[in-house]
């Protein structure tokens, strides 16, 4: 139990080495801002690792490396802005993940596939944007509290599971944040959904194109 300290990082210089057996881990109410990689890849033995009330902001794909048994992730109450479809690999046996309360806008596509066991994810009380690149979420059955968006306005406050097909639209000046790996953009003053680009009535002299 090491929670309710003034711990700023999690280095990897084996502070876990001896700790074989460990099966909890709380560092809950820290000042916890960053974990190295592969830092809990010698206590594969752990279920449960409670990181909530920190002022993490970045997750990589090494950063839970070696945790196997893990069945409970609380990370709630943190900085996170961003959640990758690589952050959560060979977690096969996690059954709860909290994600509350967070800076998260964007989650990448197929980011929870990988966990199999996950019954009870949570992702309230976060700024979600609603674009074109979430409606994947809204279909997703593992999701246990009633996350709202954010943005675009028209979908202020509205659960993401009441929000239309339609209504996940992208616009140019979002495609950067949610879809990091977009290299192409929508038409100045034009929405996108998928294969569809919608430029009417935007008072337009000329066919829009890519610049």
């Amino acid at each position: 139990d090491l929670q309710d300290n003034l711990i700023k990082r999690i280095s990897r210089n084996g502070s876990f080495r001896q700790l074989k057996s460990l099966q909890t881990l709380d560092l809950r109410n820290n000042h916890l801002e960053q974990i190295d990689d592969d830092v809990f890849d010698e206590i594969d033995s752990l279920n449960e690792l409670y990181l909530s009330n920190n002022s993490l902001h970045t997750i990589t794909s090494h950063t839970f490396n070696g945790l196997k048994n893990l069945q409970l992730l609380d990370l709630q109450i943190n900085n996170l802005t961003f959640i990758k479809n690589d952050m959560f690999i060979h977690m096969n046996k996690l059954q709860i993940l909290f994600l509350n309360d967070n800076y998260i806008k964007c989650i990448d596509r197929g980011s929870f596939d990988q966990l199999e066991s996950l019954t009870n994810l949570k992702l309230q009380s976060n700024p979600l944007i609603c674009n074109c690149h979430m409606k994947w979420l809204k279909q997703c059955k593992r999701i246990t509290d009633q996350p709202k968006c954010m943005s675009p306005i028209k979908l202020n406050n509205i659960p993401i599971t009441n929000v239309i097909d339609e209504d996940f639209i992208c616009n140019a000046t979002e495609i950067d944040v949610c879809d990091v790996s977009h290299t192409k953009s929508c038409p100045q003053n034009c929405t996108c959904y998928n294969k569809i680009v919608r430029c009417s009535r935007t008072q337009l002299t000329r066919i829009p194109y890519e610049e």
